[in-house]
């Protein structure tokens, strides 16, 4: 079983949450190609994977995410921004602020890092 490092709602503690078997049945696991799914910029940053919680976790939000990263990369439809993420004081990780669904599909496809923009 996989699981996702998520940030509890008082941001203070880290919990894991059990991705659900039809997730990791439906979700796509893309190759990685940070050029193949998001916009290039001069403030973004490949982050690590194990570097990054999120803040919630949508899993229909993540598969239909697959399925638009795909599509980007394809050329069906624009490459999306980086993921927003800030640093959660007193931690060495980042919360996500906007990409949680990318940032779920990244990990479930074995990445090591994805393309992120730190929040001042």
């Amino acid at each position: 079983m996989q699981f996702v490092p998520v940030w509890d709602s008082s941001l203070q503690l880290i919990e894991s949450a059990a991705v659900p078997s039809w997730v990791a049945d439906s979700l796509k696991k893309l190759p990685y190609g940070h050029s193949d799914y998001f916009e290039p910029g001069s403030a973004v940053k490949a982050m690590p994977i194990a570097a990054l919680a999120a803040t919630r976790t949508r899993w229909e939000a993540a598969v239909r995410a697959s399925d638009l990263m795909l599509s980007a990369s394809q050329g069906k439809i624009p490459k999306r921004s980086a993921i927003s993420i800030a640093p959660i004081p007193g931690h060495d990780r980042f919360a996500i602020q906007d990409g949680n669904s990318t940032f779920i599909v990244a990990l479930l496809s074995d990445w090591a890092d994805i393309p992120a923009i730190v929040a001042g």
